[in-house]
């Protein structure tokens, strides 16, 4: 999907039931024609930060192990 793009979820008349939770939070429940818009947030963030340079000396310094 571009960056630019903008995404639309629309509830299809005569949907039962259908209902919106982000990020884990408490849901909202949607109607048959209701519109969720995603767009591009201004913001940024970092999602993956990269491994140690070494794994095993990270464990050692965590773990407390060789103390």
């Amino acid at each position: 999907v571009p960056a630019d793009a903008e995404i639309v979820v629309t509830v299809a008349p005569g949907a039962d039931a259908a209902q919106l939770t982000v990020d884990g939070q408490q849901g909202c429940d949607l109607i048959p024609g209701d519109r969720i818009v995603c767009t591009r947030s201004p913001h940024t963030l970092t999602l993956v930060s990269a491994a140690p340079a070494n794994f095993y000396q990270s464990l050692r310094q965590k773990l407390g192990w060789g103390r």
